[in-house]
C-alpha cells in the first residue's frame, strides 16, 4: 500500500514536470526566459521532487514503525500466529458446543 501511495505521488510529480516543461517552452517562445534558465528550472523541480519523495517515504516508514511499536496494528507474523491459534481452538471444540450467545461471549446451554 505504501508503494501505491508513493507511486501516486510520483504520478502527480510527473504531471507537474510535464506542466513545468510546457510552461518553460511557452516562456522561451515568448522570450521571457532562455533555454538555459528553463532547463535549470525543470531540473531543480525534478531534484526537489526527488528529495521530497525521499523525505515523504521516510516519514511514512517512521509512522508505520511507531504504530507497530505502540501495538496498534498486528504484524503479518502476529496475525498468522493468531489465525493458527483460532484454527486449533476450532478444531479442538466439539461440534455443537461452539455456538456463542449474543452479547456476552458466553457459550449457550
Amino acid at each position: 500500500m505504501l508503494d501505491q501511495v508513493i507511486s501516486l505521488g510520483w504520478g502527480v510529480l510527473s504531471f507537474s514536470r510535464e506542466k513545468a516543461e510546457k510552461l518553460v517552452e511557452e516562456m522561451i517562445k515568448k522570450g521571457e526566459s532562455s533555454k538555459e534558465n528553463g532547463k535549470y528550472f525543470v531540473r531543480s523541480l525534478v531534484e526537489r521532487g526527488a528529495r521530497e519523495r525521499a523525505v515523504f517515504k521516510e516519514d511514512i516508514n517512521n509512522i508505520a514503525v511507531n504504530l507497530l511499536q505502540k501495538g496498534i496494528f498486528a504484524t503479518r507474523a502476529e496475525f498468522a500466529k493468531l489465525e493458527e491459534r483460532v484454527n486449533k481452538l476450532e478444531e479442538s471444540t466439539p461440534v455443537g458446543t461452539n455456538e456463542i450467545s449474543e452479547g456476552n461471549g458466553e457459550k449457550s446451554l
